[in-house]
């Protein structure tokens, strides 16, 4: 992956007119300055995770490569569907 995700913790605001902005500590993730957005409780709640799901994924991964090896391409099990996750999130 070329460019890094923006550090979390992110976090959702509400304007009073129905934008939105999620931010991190350091800068805006996402902001929509022209025009009002919903956005489902669970899936804002996921978003706002994100950066913390993908450190979490990407450590166990390498815990469990590191311990019972590396899934073969072939494999269904569960760490192929974590390597999967993991590459789509990278954008390979």
């Amino acid at each position: 992956m070329s460019a890094q995700h923006t550090p979390g913790p992110w976090t959702w605001f509400d304007y009073p007119d129905g934008r939105k902005l999620l931010a991190a500590p350091t800068r805006a993730v996402l902001h929509c300055p022209d025009a009002p957005m919903s956005c489902e409780p669970a899936d804002r709640a996921l978003i706002a995770a994100a950066p913390e799901l993908y450190e979490a994924i990407k450590s166990s991964m390498e815990y469990l490569d590191a311990t019972i090896g590396p899934c073969d391409a072939d494999c269904e099990c569960i760490l192929h569907g974590l390597h999967a996750a993991l590459a789509k999130a990278e954008g390979r």
